[in-house]
């Protein structure tokens, strides 16, 4: 079985301490975003930290669309 490669936005985003926080603060007073808002909220924040730290994006956008 190959390993799958994993995004580095995506790795950034797992080591932020904040975002970490916010996910674990569901169910207890947090708002809670629909499925489509959270997502754009993700893209949003992955594009942020692609831009920060020099990456290129993907070559297809990133969609919510399921």
């Amino acid at each position: 079985m190959e390993r799958q490669f994993i995004d580095p936005a995506e790795l950034e985003l797992r080591r932020d301490s904040d975002f970490l926080r916010s996910q674990n603060m569901v169910g207890e007073g947090a708002p809670v975003y629909d499925p489509l808002n959270e997502c754009e909220i993700m893209v949003k924040k992955l594009e942020m930290i692609e831009a920060a730290k020099g990456y290129d994006g993907p070559a297809a956008p990133r969609s919510c669309e399921l």
